[in-house]
């Protein structure tokens, strides 16, 4: 740059403080920068420079575009867009505002009364209108008038700025003088009229386009070998530097190319370029028409508006005879040497004679047969984001707010980083939301459509054989994803009846050839693959013809789990439904039914090369495989459940068909479990659903809102004290692993709750208002059924989400409150729940103490149907010594730390409240309170679950006689308490009673008579069964095993501590047989009297439980067992027979590297083996000894 920077600037003052006037001198009268121009044959014109009377860049001064703002109207509003438009006003996509693109107003709330011209003059005085042109202060007139004005106005991204800087700031311009001046003149006046500066990249489908001489963005341009390797990275004046002899440009299908030969010719026409004011004449062609025996005069006279009669043939050729290298030709949408007009084939072929500069645009895949002739080969790559977002800027400079949703767009999604591939495509993002404001098209979607309409439009006259071309590539698109090929070879086209000449013609597929021997095609982009294959798709579904339609089922019907639909096809289901066909109503009917199917809740995972293209579908993929792999199915059927909601949503109102999918999508709500966050944003689909369609606010069985505050860190001490009881473990040095240091555990779990803090502190609102806008608008303001809110460490509540809450509670009938270390909050939402007392059926209060204010307000709850207690707290009395007063009390549960008395406070009058169904007590002592309980119990005929745990409770036999009388009882819990063996006898006689019992859990009670331990025969309904401990269960455990056997509904078995040899091998052999067919997990845990041979036995016998999901084989580190090979080997196998088994637990097992590599093996076989897991080694709070 500084060696042209010399002898065009001799006057430039910065120049004249690093060299001599000498130098300068000197330098000039021998430069030679291009090939036979020298400064001397150059003259001087003096232009101004640059200053602030650039004019803003301002896409909406044209009423054209002001109008295609308005296709998204509202119908219902008043103001006619026509009027509008005419009188200066865009719409910005919000309700009924519009801006006027002068001055930046914003009119709201128009009436049919209103007049544009009035309104914008009275909201806006001070700017009553401004000029709709206000180009006409740089209009061609104007310039001559004052020909020391500067010349040309150039915007360009900042590397641009840069690298001309130096040309365009300088006050002297050199223009090259020329006999043939009146040729010159007409030419700069073609190329500087709006019509040959403008690029309508998508023909009349809008009248967008830019102005090339007011915005241009950066290239990336690298120049090559004649072996096609690249050699270095252009800046434009080293690119334009470039042009002598033939220069070839090549790209793909709008990367480009025209806009920078265009943009050349602009600047020669503006003159305040020298690099490229070295050519005297500048012939911009386009080679698109087909008219093959045209003269090169006739060419260009076609195309350059006032050359006829001007320019001849003789004269061109006198032209191009005398200036030579001082004319250059431009010749864009070059295709190949037989389809070019002959004279431009002979103006190629001659060149080394004429010795023009040519430079000759041509897609990348036709370049091979003109590279021969080049001195020159420029290849354009991929479009840079910072031009992308430079154009944007500019394009939309009035509109901060949508800039900001593009960069957040863009900054979130490394798909639309790498699919943003050239300026094609920022036009097209530009074009789509100059017509649609506020549209809801997904970037990627408006990208890939923008291509295929601008492939179409660059043939016009074989728009039928496009089309053709276009379903067969659909075709390949999609066979190559449900196969997982993204290369084909010749034979994969003629297979579906590719023409790969044609494909590459129209630009559907790019051909490789470098160290091949044999070529590869590939579609430019994965989501170009994917959205051919969705054209494809909806084409098949929607066709007339029932063949195609069978064979787009096919297709859809292998689309047929979550994991699918998340990863590898979601693009293409949304491709497919990116406009309103019949195939919309197939796909989303088809995805609204996996709900129900077996096989949609199966885990495969995919393709991580294909996964790491998409990164949104990454993190969705993660979220699902933490639900899947989770101990809770409600849990993932809920995310499932959200998951086709929020999909088939945007389908539908993506392809407008959702008046059309409406009754599916009700019909899908109905009974389901919805979290309140899916309507966070008022531009999520689902949101929009519900506000549209008030009924389904009804459907759902139930609305979830979980808020969180700032978690503590978890206190661990106490478990560790537990542990520290056992003594520190001693093992081998190859089974040292077994042991996790606790220290690593509680640091992973405080630095996630960290993280977690860290992100809840982002968000401002715990209730914004979009979450509750549904709600405000529901029928007839009928209420809707179910709510459950919980809330975790949060202590207030702001008065913006406390009004919101008062709101959305009085909304709902039914309320379930649920706090956990949260004191204070309920004094804090006091008017929320004043105002709805009698919505509240359940309260569950954990860990939070509890003022007089707060218990007097709990106690106000006249419905409530449920209460629970929990946690470390204090004891809130006031509410016990009151509990008579909720008269529709069903459940009572209380679960605090060591709680004294509770049943001496309790009044009297609580056994009259008769509709208990459930009676939970844990950790409560009751000293000489137990006839108390009993009474309470006796009174209470409708309870169905009793549990109570962990207590000093010692009146069995009362309590037992108390529950014979309850006929409704299905499910007991008695751990944990001192009885005697009068105690056991009295509930093994009540036992016969309890014939519907479905629950029977007696962990931790020791049964030493063995006659008590004969009584669960007439259990015969039992499904789950938990015994532990004792002699009694010991000496008859092979026949309490033998007596499982004749529940057929049993569940889960759980024999803890009680086991024999004899009793472990009768279980093995009860399932050989046929029997606990509906066996979901078996426990057996601490049964250290079972020889390791036993469990070899064991292994090798069990089989046939087709359900078994769950197996814990616990044992304590002080009575470990060493696995042998031969027990391992046994244990394997009957993992593998086992199909259902996800979920095994053998701490306190030893196992070796040999040993976990056999279970690997098997475990790639295996049914579940995306969700088998082995959990083998302890966390301790000390580290083990290490025998050497």
């Amino acid at each position: 740059l500084a060696s042209m920077h010399k002898p065009m600037r001799k006057r430039c003052e910065f120049l004249q403080q690093k060299k001599s006037s000498d130098e300068i001198k000197e330098y000039i009268q021998n430069y030679c920068g291009f090939v036979g121009v020298t400064s001397l044959s150059c003259a001087i014109f003096s232009f101004e420079p640059v200053g602030a009377s650039e004019p803003n860049l301002n896409i909406y001064e044209e009423e054209g575009l002001r109008m295609e703002s308005f296709e998204t109207w509202p119908q219902e509003a008043h103001a006619d867009p026509t009027t509008l438009a005419k009188f200066g006003f865009f719409y910005t996509g919000e309700k009924d505002i519009v801006q006027c693109f002068s001055c930046g107003g914003r009119l709201v709330n128009w009436e049919e009364t209103d007049d544009p011209w009035t309104e914008h003059a009275k909201v806006f005085p001070q700017q009553p209108y401004i000029k709709h042109i206000l180009k006409t202060s740089f209009d061609v007139t104007k310039q001559k008038q004052n020909p020391g004005a500067w010349k040309d106005l150039i915007l360009t991204n900042q590397s641009f700025e840069i690298t001309l800087a130096l040309f365009l700031h300088c006050p002297f311009i050199v223009v090259a003088f020329d006999e043939h001046e009146e040729l010159q003149k007409k030419l700069r006046g073609a190329y500087d009229d709006i019509k040959f500066r403008k690029m309508f990249s998508f023909g009349n489908s809008s009248q967008f386009a830019i102005d090339l001489k007011l915005l241009f963005g950066d290239l990336s341009i690298t120049s090559k070998n004649i072996n096609n390797l690249p050699l270095q990275l252009l800046v434009l004046p080293e690119v334009f530097e470039t042009f002598h002899s033939i220069t070839v440009l090549e790209g793909e299908a709008g990367s480009g190319k025209t806009a920078l030969l265009r943009k050349t010719a602009i600047l020669w026409a503006s003159g305040c370029c020298p690099i490229v004011s070295r050519f005297k004449f500048v012939f911009y062609l386009s080679l698109s028409c087909r008219e093959r025996d045209q003269s090169l005069a006739e060419l260009i006279c076609n195309q350059v508006v006032g050359l006829k009669g001007l320019l001849t043939e003789d004269s061109l050729k006198n032209i191009c005879q005398q200036l030579t290298n001082e004319v250059l030709f431009l010749l864009d949408d070059y295709d190949e040497m037989n389809a070019a007009p002959r004279v431009i084939q002979d103006l190629i072929l001659k060149n080394y004679l004429n010795k023009h500069c040519l430079v000759i645009a041509v897609r990348t895949n036709r370049v091979g047969e003109i590279r021969q002739y080049a001195s020159a080969i420029l290849s354009i790559e991929e479009f840079p984001l910072t031009s992308t977002l430079f154009l944007l800027r500019k394009l939309f400079s009035q509109n901060a707010a949508f800039l900001e949703r593009v960069l957040v767009q863009l900054s979130s999604d490394s798909t639309m980083h790498s699919i943003l591939k050239t300026p094609l495509f920022a036009v097209a993002l530009a074009k789509y939301w100059t017509q649609s404001p506020n549209g809801s098209m997904t970037i990627d979607t408006i990208i890939l459509k923008a291509y295929v309409l601008y492939s179409s439009l660059k043939y016009p006259q074989k728009s039928d054989h496009f089309k053709t071309v276009l379903s067969a590539c659909g075709e390949l698109a999609l066979q190559g994803l449900f196969k997982s090929c993204f290369e084909f070879s010749k034979e994969d086209l003629s297979e579906v009846g590719v023409n790969g000449d044609d494909a590459l013609w129209f630009g559907l597929l790019s051909k490789f050839t470098a160290q091949r021997l044999w070529p590869l095609y590939k579609f430019f982009h994965l989501s170009f693959q994917e959205f051919l294959a969705g054209l494809r798709m909806s084409e098949l579904l929607g066709s007339d013809v029932q063949e195609d339609v069978e064979k787009g089922l096919q297709y859809l019907q292998q689309i047929n789990t979550f994991v699918k639909i998340t990863g590898r096809y979601q693009y293409v289901l949304r491709y497919a439904c990116s406009s309103p066909v019949k195939a919309v109503l197939k796909i989303i009917s088809h995805l609204l039914s996996l709900l129900s199917g077996k096989e949609s809740c199966e885990w495969c995972s995919e393709n991580d090369a294909y996964l790491q293209q998409a990164s949104a579908l990454q993190l969705m993929q993660q979220q699902l495989a933490i639900a899947y792999f989770s101990l809770y199915p409600k849990q993932y059927h809920i995310q499932f459940t959200e998951i086709l909601l929020k999909l088939a949503t945007e389908l539908a109102y993506q392809s407008d068909m959702v008046s059309a999918c409406a009754p599916m999508l009700l019909q899908f709500l109905s009974g389901k479990e919805l979290y309140l966050d899916l309507f966070d944003s008022d531009k999520k689909f689902i949101h929009r659903f519900f506000l549209d369609y008030p009924e389904s606010l009804y459907l759902p069985s139930r609305f979830k809102k979980i808020i969180f505050g700032k978690e503590e860190h978890s206190d661990l001490s106490i478990p560790e004290t537990s542990y520290s009881k056992l003594g520190v473990p001693v093992v081998n040095k190859e089974h040292a692993s077994a042991f996790k240091h606790m220290n690593d555990f509680i640091q992973k779990r405080n630095e996630h709750v960290d993280l977690c803090n860290s992100v809840r502190g982002l968000y401002l609102r715990h209730l914004p208002d979009p979450l509750i806008a549904p709600f405000l608008q529901r029928k007839y303001h009928k209420k809707v059924p179910h709510l459950t809110f919980k809330a975790v460490c949060v202590h207030s509540f702001p008065p913006q989400d406390l009004q919101n809450l008062t709101a959305l509670f009085s909304a709902f009938d039914h309320i379930k409150l649920n706090l956990h270390h949260c004191g204070s909050l309920i004094e804090s939402i006091k008017p929320a729940i004043e105002q709805n007392l009698g919505s509240f059926r359940i309260c569950s209060i954990s860990s939070t103490d509890l003022s007089a204010v707060e218990e007097n307000l709990l106690l106000s709850l006249s419905s409530l149907e449920s209460l629970k207690v929990k946690g470390k707290m204090l004891i809130p009395e006031t509410l016990f010594v009151n509990l008579d007063k909720y008269a529709f009390l069903k459940e009572l549960i209380v679960d605090l730390c060591d709680a004294q008395f509770i049943f001496d406070i309790i009044p009297e009058d609580f056994k009259n409240l008769h509709k208990i169904e459930k009676l939970l007590i844990y950790n409560v002592q009751f000293k000489s309170s137990c006839p108390r309980l009993v009474e309470f119990i006796q009174n209470f005929q409708n309870l169905s679950v009793f549990h109570l745990k962990n207590s000093d409770f010692s009146a069995l036999g009362a309590l037992m006689e108390a529950l014979s009388s309850c006929k409704m009882l299905t499910e007991i819990q008695l751990t944990g308490l001192p009885f005697g063996d009068e105690d056991l006898f009295s509930l093994a006689a009540a036992l016969p009673n309890l014939t519907g019992l479905k629950v029977l859990d007696l962990e931790r009670l020791n049964f030493i008579n063995k006659e008590a331990s004969e009584a669960l025969n007439s259990l015969v309904n039992l499904e789950e069964l938990s015994l532990t401990i004792g002699e009694g269960i010991s000496h008859k455990s092979k026949l309490i095993v033998q007596q499982c056997s004749h529940f057929p509904n049993l569940r889960k078995l759980e024999l803890n501590e009680c086991l024999n040899d004899e009793a472990l091998l009768e279980i093995a052999k009860i399932a050989d047989d046929g029997g606990f067919q509906n066996l979901e997990f078996l426990l057996l845990r601490t049964n250290h009297n079972i020889t390791e041979e036993a469990w070899r036995n064991f292994f090798q016998i069990l089989s046939n439980m087709p359900k078994l999901h769950k197996v814990d084989f616990f044992r304590i580190f002080t009575h470990q067992i060493k696995c042998q090979a031969a027990t391992v080997k046994s244990f394997v196998q009957c993992v593998s027979r086992l199909p259902s088994l996800s979920i095994i637990s053998m701490i306190g097992w030893l196992f070796d590297e040999e040993d976990l590599k056999m279970f690997d093996i098997m475990k790639k076989h295996h049914p579940q083996s995306n969700r088998l897991e082995l959990t083998w080694k302890w966390t301790w709070p000390v580290s083990p000894i290490i025998n050497e």
